[in-house]
């Protein structure tokens, strides 16, 4: 399947924390990269709208989270820290690319 990557809004940078590719078949593609050795983490498997120690703390409006809630079992989080090399972002790269 395809994978869809980050991208800024048009005259802005982001401060990336964590790398978040969105795929809708996940399970395969992190299957794909941790046969290659490659970590992968889901960090919200469930949005924050939805999670009981959120509930009456995160405002909502009438119509819902419909873009949340349509993406969230879509998305990956790819390897990204200071500490990987050139090589290894290659390698990262080369990997989802085979998997597309």
């Amino acid at each position: 399947g395809s994978v869809v990557v980050p991208l800024p809004r048009p005259g802005t940078e982001h401060a990336y924390h964590l790398y978040v590719v969105r795929s809708k078949a996940r399970a395969v593609l992190q299957d794909h990269l941790k046969a290659q050795g490659i970590a992968t983490a889901i960090h919200y498997p469930e949005p924050v709208h939805r999670q009981k120690a959120y509930a009456g703390r995160v405002a909502v409006g009438p119509g819902g989270l419909p873009v949340t809630d349509a993406v969230y079992r879509e998305i990956l989080s790819l390897p990204m820290h200071p500490f990987l090399s050139d090589d290894e972002v290659s390698r990262v790269i080369a990997a989802v690319s085979a998997s597309a």
